[in-house]
């Protein structure tokens, strides 16, 4: 039986231009101006930078996302520090890392 994801967003701090689509579970989290997230997130714990773009069905937490970055579609990005203009294509599993600035990873990447 499919059960739709109930959408919570609370302990939010986010800058002008943020563009958030629903629904989404975010908690605890500051967001920079100009960053769009993708519908069925679930980020907790973090901080994303400015002009910043997250896929659908992300998880990310306990992380920092510095400015510039993409993390696309279904990727999990857990207890990482992601350097600035880093991007983390789909399906990526990142676990308790560091990126280096201007990174790219490729698609279904695990560390």
């Amino acid at each position: 039986m499919y059960k739709p994801l109930e959408e919570k967003i609370w302990a939010l701090k986010v800058d002008s231009e943020v563009y958030i689509e629903t629904p989404c579970n975010i908690q605890d989290v500051t967001i920079g101006r100009n960053t769009k997230v993708g519908r069925y997130s679930d980020i907790s714990r973090t901080t994303i930078g400015n002009n910043c773009s997250i896929g659908k069905n992300c998880i990310i937490i306990n992380s920092e996302i510095k400015d510039n970055c993409t993390i696309d579609d279904s990727s999990i990005v857990k207890d990482c520090f992601i350097a600035k203009g880093t991007t983390i294509n789909s399906f990526c599993q990142l676990l308790s890392c560091n990126t280096e600035e201007f990174e790219v990873i490729d698609a279904f990447s695990k560390r």
